[in-house]
């Protein structure tokens, strides 16, 4: 069974290239480190820099090992891969010119079922804040992304234009 601590070890081994990136981005964070969502919001980004530059297989590679995880993983490890993964895929590739649905025809059956529900889920929302508001009648005003005031377009930041797109989904 693999658990939380496999998936990095794991996702390397997948995409070596990635290994210089995680190293630096560790580097940048207390002697706690990063924690795995930050890690695998890392990696997301990786895989979106990945198809932009036409590295098919590497994304192939990630997509089979997201399977994997799901499919061989722990509780632990399904959910990380299902929103942590999965979901900040959905929302930081929304922002490509290409969309997020490119990369389901290279997802595997768990896998899509998993992007099926995330989409189902956020159906109609921006972020998974809002369904936890709606779930709680929480009156806490939402952030919209498409808001004016909430201009992620213009984040000069990388590190927080990287953050900010995988909370929020383009509309």
């Amino acid at each position: 069974m693999i658990v939380l601590s496999d998936i990095m070890p794991m996702i390397v081994n997948a995409a070596p290239q990635f290994e210089p990136e995680l190293m630096e981005f560790r580097k940048s964070w207390s002697d706690d480190g990063p924690g795995i969502y930050n890690e695998i919001n890392e990696v997301v980004s990786f895989l979106i820099c990945a198809y932009n530059r036409g590295d098919k297989q590497c994304v192939y590679r990630l997509l089979v090992l997201a399977e994997r995880f799901l499919t061989e993983g722990d509780d632990d490890v399904k959910g990380i891969t299902t929103l942590g993964f999965l979901e900040t895929l959905q929302n930081q590739s929304s922002w490509q010119p290409y969309g997020s649905a490119v990369f389901v025809p290279s997802l595997g059956p768990k896998s899509k079922d998993a992007w099926t529900a995330i989409e189902r889920q956020l159906a109609g929302s921006k972020s998974l804040a809002d369904i936890i508001r709606k779930e709680t009648g929480s009156t806490m005003q939402s952030v919209d992304a498409s808001d004016s005031s909430l201009d992620i377009q213009n984040i000069d930041d990388p590190e927080l234009l990287k953050i900010a797109r995988g909370l929020y989904r383009k509309a």
